[in-house]
């Protein structure tokens, strides 16, 4: 236990020092404060525009936005910011073995799993840090310009949302056990999700899949739409402890 609570100090300490942590808190404000700038700005820009689309023969309904325009920004903006945790973490735990770093710590009594492990447990914290910034702002800002509505469906979407995250930093954690490259990691998660989207295809199959935990602003428009989604729930936390107990299992056997 000793040796993890050092280790995770210095894997702190490193993400501080190399400045991944203040970009990835700037990366999660800015998309905070975008989301309802977006959602209040784009009807006049549509306006600004909407006499060049008249001369073309379009004719645009501009309608007053609301709470739920700013709701749909922060589930778009959800994705980029899970891909850019996916690639800031992808080289953290192969590259402590590519780098040498890795041995040096198991010659001090951290095993392997220990350090796996640990890893997770930051990237866990870190995510979560960045969600809670992330969902601070916006809340302030859509509060600022909107009168928020759909709370509850709100808030039980960025929920499901968070279940649909650590089901891809679970899957990063396995990855990153049976890959030795960084890179072939991202390649990896990126020919998990296009499976998924193959999957999709078939009618009624995102009501069982990880990726249909995805659809935020469909929970939030009807909250009584999450129990058509139970299934997907269920199977990705179940996925999620699979992936975990499969990662501790497999990651004595990875080569210094």
């Amino acid at each position: 236990m000793t040796e993890s609570k050092a280790y995770l100090k210095k894997e702190w300490l490193e993400f501080k020092r190399t400045h991944r942590l203040l970009a990835f808190c700037i990366l999660f404000a800015v998309f905070a404060i975008l989301g309802p700038a977006t959602a209040k700005l784009t009807p006049l820009l549509l306006e600004a525009f909407q006499a060049d689309f008249e001369m073309q023969g379009m004719q645009l309904v501009i309608s007053e936005p609301v709470a739920m325009d700013s709701y749909m920004q922060f589930f778009k903006n959800l994705p980029i910011l899970l891909i850019i945790v996916i690639i800031l973490f992808s080289g953290s735990f192969t590259g402590e073995f590519t780098k040498g770093t890795g041995v040096l710590m198991l010659t001090k009594g951290l095993s392997k799993r220990k350090m796996l492990f640990t890893k997770y447990i930051l990237w866990m914290l870190t995510t979560l840090g960045g969600l809670f910034v992330y969902l601070a702002i916006f809340m302030g800002y859509t509060a600022y310009y909107f009168k928020l509505t759909n709370l509850g469906g709100f808030f039980a979407a960025a929920g499901i949302y968070l279940i649909y995250i650590w089901f891809w930093l679970s899957l990063l954690l396995l990855m990153s056990v049976i890959i030795k490259s960084a890179g072939i990691v991202i390649l990896g998660m990126g020919a998990v999700y296009f499976i998924f989207s193959l999957i999709a295809i078939i009618p009624n199959a995102e009501h069982y899949l990880p990726t249909g935990l995805s659809q935020g602003v469909v929970f939030v428009a009807d909250l009584t739409v999450i129990k058509d989604f139970l299934p997907a729930i269920l199977i990705t936390c179940c996925l999620n402890i699979v992936l975990i107990i499969a990662s501790a299992l497999l990651v004595p056997r990875k080569e210094i």
